[in-house]
């Protein structure tokens, strides 16, 4: 007979003392100082215009990458892509090459999540907010907020849709 051998999971690795997390995060910051100089200098080196719908996002390998929220900046960063290097090399920033990208800044995002759901509150077909009853035509339950706008429900109203056509 065999014995039963026990897995056991792989020990954790010891904690990192206080003074190498400091380190790392010292580290850290140095590699991102290029990216917070110049978001502090980025008016001034873009140009008012352009650095209103444009900003930088990212910095690696020497290469700065830029991003716009719209097309027409898109091509406007592509037009003035010499400029800007120029511009950048001239404070002292390394950068070999500039890439260019499109750029949806989070608070968009937040914009359109809050639209959504504002949409979905008022949507008529929701039943867990109107109330629910019946449809006078076919007396299937309905949402009301269906009954108040169409005076009966969904499923009648496509009915009366293709009855149209």
């Amino acid at each position: 007979m065999k014995i039963a051998q026990i897995l056991r999971p792989a020990p954790r690795p010891s904690p990192y003392s206080i003074a190498d997390c400091l380190i790392k995060l010292k580290e850290t910051w140095q590699k991102d100082s290029h990216l917070i100089d110049l978001l502090a200098d980025w008016e001034n080196i873009a140009g008012p215009q352009i650095a209103h719908h444009c900003q930088p996002i990212g910095f690696k390998n020497q290469k700065l990458i830029v991003g716009a929220k719209e097309s027409d900046w898109l091509q406007a960063l592509i037009w003035n892509r010499k400029r800007l290097l120029q511009s950048l090399r001239k404070r002292g920033f390394e950068i070999r090459d500039l890439q260019i990208k499109r750029y949806h800044p989070e608070n968009n995002r937040s914009n359109q999540i809050s639209t959504n759901l504002l949409v979905r509150e008022c949507n008529p077909h929701r039943g867990d907010i109107h109330g629910i009853s019946n449809c006078p035509v076919c007396h299937r339950s309905a949402s009301t907020g269906e009954m108040a706008r169409w005076g009966h429900c969904s499923l009648c109203q496509r009915n009366q849709f293709e009855n149209m056509t």
